[in-house]
């Protein structure tokens, strides 16, 4: 079921939190603007990006008390992977788009 929440810091609301009907949970700030917030928007995603292309680098690699992947495996990792890639690149095309 969607909720909202207010998170309070001094006195004065700072942050509202929304759950979706897909169950994602929305953050934003009370006191930014349009613009401030798609860029922190922007900001997660590329950071986001960031931490998908370093995975993408070392998908192979394991810890040495792990077993490596098969190459099913390793194909699915990767898929997985380029396809969470794929999506941070059109979320920051939408946003780019948007300004």
């Amino acid at each position: 079921m969607p909720w909202t929440e207010l998170t309070w810091d001094n006195g004065t609301a700072d942050t509202v939190e929304t759950l979706s009907v897909s169950g994602e949970v929305w953050s934003r700030p009370v006191a930014a603007s349009a613009d401030e917030i798609r860029e922190r928007e922007a900001a997660a995603w590329r950071r986001a990006l960031g931490g998908v292309e370093w995975r993408l680098e070392h998908v192979g690699e394991t810890w040495p008390h792990e077993p490596p992947l098969s190459r099913q495996q390793l194909a699915s990792e990767r898929a997985g992977l380029e396809t969470e890639r794929e999506r941070c690149l059109s979320e920051l095309a939408r946003l780019e788009q948007a300004t």
